[in-house]
């Protein structure tokens, strides 16, 4: 049986209360989440959400709560390394970053060399940040990867990466980069003075998955810019960098946002799909990959939700925390459903929530 581990990011779970000291200073518990809010379109409304499993409760704005301001830009995706929580502000090209105990911002974001940062991993001592480097879809040339010391929160280097890479994972040594505009993998190796290589892919990909065996889960994407025959996810061996299986999945999700996720036991895969009408309008449904028997099941677990944007698992207990953005201007919703589909709770969020950080 082939089993995710869940990489990046991608799904952590962050806890978070307060104490009763006059400061409030914030405190990590154990069963809580945090929803990162994109924000509205062009603006600087990006925000956080705690979730509390106690009290079922949420409270939104809580970066705010902590730091007096606001987190600013739109988040494009966020995640925690060592003892910190990396925000990719795409609005306002830079690297975010504060400690992941209280939410406390003491310094400037990186920004050096950042220009529409979308996703990050890291290994022990560097972030790597998929950055599109302006506008990526008249010019492919101009995206790149940005190397940061993750100890001195500085620029090593730039990594061309031509086709807008946006989901990104590491295994073997090697960064694996998903194009946005492109359809391949784009393999850096970083133990060779970060040469590259390119896994053809039969659509354009975004997001990525890494099983225990190191190898690779890629969503197969439609796309205007590159010659599609098939969307679904694709299977890549990391030892080869061989494609080696893909099952066909009808309008998997385009959203730039957690459409991709897994179980606890990794043994299941949660994909988005869906469509838009004539108002775009987006109304999808939530497919399950079985990673055993390698299909998926003819009919979605979750169907005709009209603004759904996200899934994550929380490993705790296999919850589904379903994100749904019906507006780009207005708050969102968290609905949270048990392993047997069972809806448990619905909150309302900041606005298009597109990830939930778990730990």
């Amino acid at each position: 049986m082939k089993k995710l581990f869940l990489p990046f990011l991608v799904l952590i779970s962050l806890l978070y209360a307060c104490d009763d000291d006059e400061n409030n200073t914030p405190v990590i518990n154990l069963g809580d989440a945090y929803i990162i809010n994109y924000g509205s379109y062009g603006s600087a409304d990006g925000s956080v959400s705690a979730y509390y499993e106690s009290g079922d409760s949420i409270v939104n704005n809580v970066f705010e709560n902590v730091n007096s301001n606001a987190l600013g830009g739109n988040i494009q995706y966020a995640s925690i390394f060592s003892d910190d929580i990396y925000f990719m502000s795409n609005s306002t090209d830079e690297v975010a970053y504060v400690d992941a105990t209280t939410l406390d911002r003491t310094n400037n974001g990186i920004s050096e060399s950042i220009t529409k940062p979308r996703f990050c991993v890291a290994n022990d001592t560097c972030l790597f940040v998929s950055c599109w480097g302006g506008d990526v879809w008249n010019d492919f040339s101009i995206s790149y990867i940005a190397v940061i010391d993750i100890e001195t929160k500085s620029l090593i280097k730039t990594i061309s990466v031509e086709g807008g890479p946006e989901g990104l994972a590491l295994a073997n040594d090697k960064l694996y980069c998903a194009l946005n505009y492109e359809a391949k993998i784009t393999v850096i190796d970083l133990k060779d003075d970060y040469s590259q290589s390119s896994i053809d892919l039969p659509a354009v990909s975004s997001y990525i998955l890494k099983d225990s065996n190191d190898n690779l889960y890629v969503t197969l994407i439609s796309s205007y810019y590159a010659t599609v025959t098939k969307t679904g996810i694709g299977y890549i061996n990391t030892s080869t960098d061989v494609l080696e299986a893909s099952y066909e999945l009808n309008n998997v999700s385009t959203n730039y946002s957690s459409i991709l996720s897994a179980n606890s036991d990794l043994s299941t895969i949660y994909i988005l799909a869906g469509s838009y009408d004539a108002n775009y309008n987006y109304t999808g449904a939530i497919y399950t990959f079985n990673t055993e028997s390698n299909e998926f099941n003819s009919t979605p677990i979750l169907s005709d939700i009209s603004g759904l944007n996200g899934v994550c698992v929380n490993p705790d207990n296999d919850y589904l925390y379903v994100l749904i953005s019906e507006s780009t201007t207005a708050a969102g919703k968290l609905k949270i459903y048990d392993t047997d589909m069972n809806l448990v709770s619905t909150k309302t969020t900041g606005i298009a929530p597109a990830w939930t950080i778990f730990k």
